[in-house]
């Protein structure tokens, strides 16, 4: 029992809820002033303000895949960085098939970091994000637009059915209510 007590407690360190709308207020007042100061990849602009104006989506980092001085010759892969909702989050599995069907999506991966309390007050722990690996622009332009594209249309999809269905959040209950 005491073992359970101190258990629950660490969880309750260790996890960060799904994103909040204070979160995402400081994540797009810094990407605002990154893109003032030029650090944005203009390419991806239109993009991440799409993303961005989904309410269970926001991004944390991009990078379009301009092959920089010193890295590797085959280092030609975009990065999109993804704060999600905690509904999202846990519909995220039922997705996660459907970006794997575009032949230049490399890999969607979950991690896990520590609390950014400097940027946003919040009480440390960890918070998850999302990554996703994909065609950049220095494999071609046509590759980049396509796959983010893809990417755009995949979060659209999934905030509509967020949206429509009311999905629980709980993937178990998704499961029983026959979702996935």
């Amino acid at each position: 029992m005491e073992g359970d007590i101190l258990l629950n407690k660490e969880r309750e360190i260790l996890t960060h809820p799904g994103l909040t709308q204070v979160e995402k207020d400081g994540f797009l007042l810094f990407l605002d002033e990154q893109i003032a100061k030029g650090f944005v990849d203009k390419e991806f602009i239109p993009y991440l303000e799409s993303i961005n104006s989904l309410s269970d989506f926001c991004t944390t980092q991009s990078c379009a895949g301009h092959r920089k001085r010193g890295f590797l010759r085959d280092h030609r892969w975009g990065e999109l960085r993804l704060r999600l909702s905690q509904r999202a989050m846990n519909a995220l599995e039922i997705y996660l098939t459907l970006f794997y069907q575009h032949p230049n999506i490399f890999y969607v991966e979950k991690r896990y970091n520590p609390g950014r309390k400097w940027w946003f007050g919040d009480s440390g722990g960890i918070y998850e994000e999302i990554i996703i690996k994909f065609s950049g622009i220095s494999r071609s332009r046509s590759h980049f637009e396509d796959s983010i594209e893809f990417i755009v249309n995949v979060l659209e999809k999934m905030q509509r059915e967020l949206d429509l269905k009311g999905w629980p959040k709980s993937p178990d209950l998704m499961r029983k209510k026959g979702v996935i």
